[in-house]
């Protein structure tokens, strides 16, 4: 590995965004990337700006690792270096790349007919097949315009499973400001039916918020029943809209409450823009006055063994 600061590095950016791995000829990966570095692009790239710490990973082929302390390489010394290894990224993803024969010969992908039942899940055999059919894909989607791929329609069974939930709420009529604090545990209970439980804290006092949530594949219509310890029940709802990138949003409103003797009236949206994270950001009428904002939750999927 070459681990280096470059001085500047603006004169070395070969494309936009962040880098990308590539299988080499030797089976192991071979990538350039930020330390640190997230949001991949198609295309390797010397990260510009003055300080970035840069990771060079050679496959095996091209024999033994250098390392080299900050400082001790100029900008114009790292570019000669770094087109080594990007002429190594090339010819790997060249072997790896598909032919235009290979990728027409990759069929378009449609919801077949039929509602088959699935034990344990919300969604049909059909629905569920077209969702492995697209991950499976190695070209890129074609868009819905004409003949192209359905998009995935929203699995509610993403919820399954156990969840870190944070955010912090400004003072409303619902209660004080406060950071919440807590784990969701998501339970499926039959056909598209889902029951969960929230432990938290707010204000170093306990909250259970008992919830059942009910989704409408067919009108991909979802409901979400909150009961809060705090003295209110929530009911949310609205449609999930989707795109064919595979987020999805929950557009919901909830009916109005009454808590300490004003009229509450809260809405908000659900970005699932990630396997393991989502959030939540809400606005509050408090009597019919306009709505204001009303801060964010956000939940991270605890998965076993993981930091």
């Amino acid at each position: 590995m070459l681990s280096v600061t470059a001085a500047s590095l603006s004169d070395t950016r070969t494309s936009g965004g962040y880098s990308t791995s590539f299988p080499a000829a030797s089976g192991q990966d071979t990538r350039i990337r930020p330390s640190g570095g997230r949001a991949p692009s198609d295309a390797p790239v010397v990260p510009r700006g003055v300080g970035q710490q840069v990771e060079v990973v050679y496959p095996a082929s091209m024999g033994n690792v250098t390392r080299l302390e900050s400082g001790q390489l100029s900008a114009a010394a790292m570019w000669k270096r770094c087109v080594v290894v990007m002429f190594s990224v090339a010819i790997a993803a060249s072997a790896a790349a598909q032919t235009p024969a290979e990728i027409e010969a990759e069929p378009i992908l449609k919801l077949r007919s039929g509602e088959t039942r699935v034990d344990g899940q919300c969604l049909t055999r059909e629905e569920l097949d077209l969702i492995a059919g697209l991950n499976a894909l190695r070209r890129p989607t074609v868009g819905v315009e004409g003949a192209g791929d359905d998009p995935a329609p929203f699995d509610p069974h993403y919820f399954v499973g156990a969840w870190e939930v944070e955010g912090v709420l400004p003072e409303s009529p619902l209660g004080e400001s406060a950071e919440f604090l807590g784990t969701e545990t998501v339970r499926h209970v039959g056909g598209c039916t889902y029951e969960s439980t929230i432990d938290a804290t707010a204000l170093d006092s306990p909250v259970t918020v008992s919830v059942l949530m009910e989704y409408d594949r067919r009108a991909r219509y979802l409901v979400r029943l909150e009961d809060d310890s705090r003295g209110y029940r929530l009911l949310k709802v609205g449609v999930v809209g989707g795109d064919p990138g595979g987020y999805f949003s929950h557009h919901w409103r909830a009916a109005p409450v009454t808590s300490q003797g004003r009229q509450v009236l809260l809405e908000g949206r659900t970005f699932i823009t990630s396997p393991d994270n989502y959030e939540t950001r809400m606005r509050i009428a408090v009597d019919g006055e306009a709505s204001t904002n009303f801060g964010r939750l956000r939940w991270r999927r605890i998965i076993d063994g993981a930091p």
